[in-house]
């Protein structure tokens, strides 16, 4: 994947820029539903359904700028995915997952903490190209006010960050791609216009926690796999380029229409309820998780 790889809106036309439009065989996106109905039923069933909204979600990021240069009018946009709970929970690994749906899964689009930690570095993040950032860590972006400010300005808007090259030069950065961003701890700031309205919140509970055995068995088995998502990426872009007009910012009923499209072209059954979505509850208390994982213990 080159710089600037782009999906972009222009009088009233999908475009694609630097990035291969291909229908995959049926046979391969067989291999990557497949794949997907296990990833649901076997290495995250105890997070099912967060798992799954989250994957919902990856699907459409590559077309986020294009939803907003589409709707631009009526302020539609697609918001970013932040994933929290305990550690070895699967939530890298589920970013990594929407990554290696469009071949992504490289040094450009994942990030640790501190690279992404300034409005300078986020903004070049941003504007490398429309495919998602997965951020590991990434709680410190929300401790600054204005960096707050930035990413509620990116979310929804064309510019992430401009700045003054000289006294005449105004250089700006696009807000071109969306974050998936995984931490420990939910989001460190009361901001119901960012947490209710552009982020995607999702908790992973502690049953979701791997033993050291269960992460380095999913290494082993999946790792070498994972790459085959790729063709329901293939599948999602061909689609939409070539259905644009249902090209929406209402993600969760067009990506339900997403997947069974591409389940009926693999001609394999779901294994799972596609209409599956997690709501994050800010009544949320850890005890429950704790009293809860004693008593099944």
């Amino acid at each position: 994947m080159k710089l600037w790889d782009t999906l972009y809106w222009i009088d009233n036309k999908l475009l694609a820029n630097k990035i291969d439009v291909v229908k995959p065989k049926p046979e391969e996106l067989k291999e990557a539903m497949e794949l997907l109905n296990e990833l649901v039923n076997v290495w995250f069933s105890k997070a099912k359904e967060q798992f799954v909204t989250a994957v919902k979600l990856g699907m459409l990021m590559p077309f986020s700028f294009a939803i907003k240069q589409k709707y631009e009018k009526e302020k539609g946009f697609l918001p970013w995915l932040f994933i929290y709970g305990v550690r070895d929970s699967g939530k890298t690994t589920t970013g990594e997952i929407v990554l290696n749906m469009f071949n992504v899964n490289d040094l450009n689009h994942k990030k640790g903490k501190g690279t992404i930690d300034t409005e300078a570095k986020l903004g070049n993040a941003l504007s490398i190209d429309t495919f998602p950032q997965l951020i590991n860590e990434g709680s410190q972006l929300f401790v600054k006010p204005s960096m707050n400010e930035m990413i509620k300005q990116a979310v929804e808007g064309f510019i992430a960050r401009q700045r003054y090259e000289n006294k005449n030069v105004l250089k700006e950065f696009p807000a071109l791609a969306s974050l998936i961003i995984t931490a420990n701890d939910k989001i460190p700031v009361n901001d119901e216009a960012l947490t209710q309205k552009r982020l995607v919140m999702v908790r992973y509970p502690l049953e979701a926690r791997a033993d050291a055995e269960k992460v380095k068995d999913f290494k082993e088995k999946m790792s070498q796999r994972l790459p085959k998502l790729k063709a329901l990426g293939d599948f999602i872009i061909y689609y939409i380029m070539n259905n644009q007009d249902e090209l929406t910012y209402d993600w969760v009923n067009l990506n339900k229409k997403l997947l069974e499209k591409a389940y009926e072209y693999a001609n394999i059954t779901p294994g799972f309820d596609l209409g599956m979505l997690y709501v994050d509850s800010d009544d949320y208390d850890a005890n429950i998780d704790i009293i809860t994982t004693i008593w099944e213990k």
